[in-house]
């Protein structure tokens, strides 16, 4: 029983060692609420602590281009929406096993 207690903390040290122990807390601003089509949108995302991986998405009535991908090790981006309406951008942000969401909306005219 000790010696399982003992190996059970050196591999969370272990861990600990390769991947954050901490949760990451996603944030990110946006440019602007209101763009128009075609125009990208800036996002920043450096607000975000402790993440290794920034995963990009959107809800809304049309598509939309990102600069770097839906999944970047860069935590900025730019998205170019190709039709009007409202969307959700969402920010989900990973170190190791754990994550942490976020949306923001925006219109597009």
């Amino acid at each position: 029983m000790v010696i399982s207690l003992k190996n059970s903390v050196l591999t969370g040290v272990i861990a600990c060692a390769f991947f954050s122990c901490q949760k990451p807390s996603a944030c990110f601003s946006i440019e602007s609420e209101t763009i128009q089509v075609g125009v990208a949108l800036k996002c920043d995302a450096s607000c975000s602590e402790d993440a290794e991986t920034y995963n990009w998405g959107h809800r809304g009535p049309g598509s939309a281009e990102y600069k770097n991908g839906v999944m970047s090790s860069s935590s900025t981006n730019e998205l170019t929406f190709d039709t009007p309406g409202t969307y959700t951008i969402e920010l989900e942000v990973e170190n190791g096993n754990k994550e942490s969401k976020t949306s923001k909306t925006v219109t597009v005219n």
